[in-house]
């Protein structure tokens, strides 16, 4: 009958240092602080080399990795399109544009409106270019290609800040929710975690639930109008 391979019991070097400084006094608080200054100094005596380079390889983490975010990211880029629409400020459309690196090819197709934007800023741009503008022209002229609109009393930039605000609470309500926490425990979360009241939390979460469903049924309603329409 063959013996089994004896293991190896031997205590590596950081286990040996973190048991020892639990018991290094005997007094339990000072113990304790020891191993508090063990643990906050990062020393992990069950980490192994090769794992710890692993997570160094790893890119930072994005709010859009996490289960089901297709269907968030969906949602975020219909918002986007409807205050295009509504506002005709295009840093929805490279808000979108952000946001939409995360979609799978199945659902590219949520971008077909940026496309149409960025076509038509290319082909203005393109004019610029067999017509330069004068120097002290040119900024001008470039914001007006990708129609930022020039008003010295708007800020597209902070207008858009404004409605990203509102889009980003409906945004951790529907993450939440779609994790299985209840939809009035998730809006009173979200309330306390962004010090918002929980009547402005509920306008807004049911608003934007509505405005990303209706803009949905558009959506898909004019798909299937254009792979209807006849191709030549």
């Amino acid at each position: 009958m063959r013996s089994l391979p004896k293991l190896d019991q031997r205590i590596g070097p950081g286990s040996r240092k973190l048991i020892n400084a639990m018991n290094a006094t005997g007094d339990p608080r000072r113990d304790n602080e020891l191993v508090e200054q063990f643990l906050a100094a990062e020393e992990d005596p069950f980490r192994q080399p090769e794992l710890k380079k692993d997570r160094e390889r790893l890119p930072p983490e994005s709010p859009w990795q996490t289960p089901h975010i297709e269907e968030l990211v969906i949602d975020i880029i219909l918002l986007c399109h409807w205050h295009y629409l509504e506002t005709e400020n295009p840093v929805f459309v490279f808000r979108a544009i952000e946001i939409g690196q995360h979609l799978t090819t199945g659902n590219a197709h949520y971008m077909d409106w940026t496309q149409r934007y960025l076509v038509t800023a290319a082909a203005s741009l393109a004019h610029l270019i067999r017509r330069p503008p004068a120097a002290a022209d040119a900024k001008a002229a470039f914001a007006t290609a990708l129609e930022f609109k020039r008003d010295k009393n708007k800020n597209p930039f902070r207008q858009a800040a404004k409605i990203i605000q509102a889009d980003d609470l409906y945004d951790a309500v529907r993450r939440l929710v779609r994790i299985g926490v209840k939809t009035t425990n998730a809006m009173h979360l979200v309330a306390k975690q962004r010090s918002v009241s929980y009547e402005k939390i509920r306008g807004i979460y049911y608003q934007r639930r509505k405005l990303a469903r209706n803009q949905a049924t558009r959506f898909n309603a004019s798909t299937l109008v254009a792979l209807d329409s006849p191709r030549f």
